[in-house]
């Protein structure tokens, strides 16, 4: 019964990990959002919205690495 009971909660643990690292990824990108909402410079801003959009794809693919990846490049392209 106690190994039951250890792979739920591990299980759960590792769930809740996973979402707080997309959690991260987006709080991340909604950063990005509301700089390119700011950015005037078109090049940079359709460079970064696709680096955010591949971001997106990988969060619905719960791949945070990917996601923070891609939304980092993001941010690094809006600055």
């Amino acid at each position: 019964m106690v190994g039951k009971t250890n792979v739920a909660l591990i299980l759960a643990f590792s769930i809740l990990g996973a979402s707080a690292a997309l959690a991260d990824c987006a709080a991340t990108m909604k950063a990005n959002d509301a700089m390119m909402m700011k950015s005037n410079d078109m090049s940079k801003k359709d460079m970064a919205m696709k680096e955010q959009h591949m971001a997106k794809d990988m969060m619905d693919k719960k791949d945070e690495a990917g996601c923070m990846t891609h939304a980092d490049k993001a941010m690094e392209m809006i600055k």
